[in-house]
């Protein structure tokens, strides 16, 4: 009989939520000093589209060394698509 060994993750995903107009400028503070890298989580096309990803990647490159951006991400994303985004972040270290 063989036993499985199941490996435990802990993910804390502290949120803060901002809004209004140009909200978006507020970001570099808010990341400023969390690290060197950022994980940007979108939900693909619309992002893009909108403008919006390209705006926050120019607001943070200044203060990061790199960003990721995993845009695979659906629109309240199951465990398993969390999953591929963490691995993407980690093998690009």
């Amino acid at each position: 009989m063989s036993v499985a060994t199941l490996s435990t993750r802990r993910l804390t995903l502290p949120t803060r939520i901002v809004s209004g107009k140009n909200a978006a400028e507020r970001i570099p503070e808010m990341i400023r000093g969390l690290g060197d890298k950022v994980l940007i989580v979108t939900d693909g096309d619309p992002s893009r589209e909108s403008g919006i990803l390209d705006r926050i990647e120019a607001l943070i490159e200044p203060i990061v060394l790199g960003t990721i951006i995993f845009d695979e991400g659906p629109p309240f994303a199951d465990p398993a698509i969390v999953d591929q985004g963490l691995l993407l972040a980690r093998q690009s270290k």
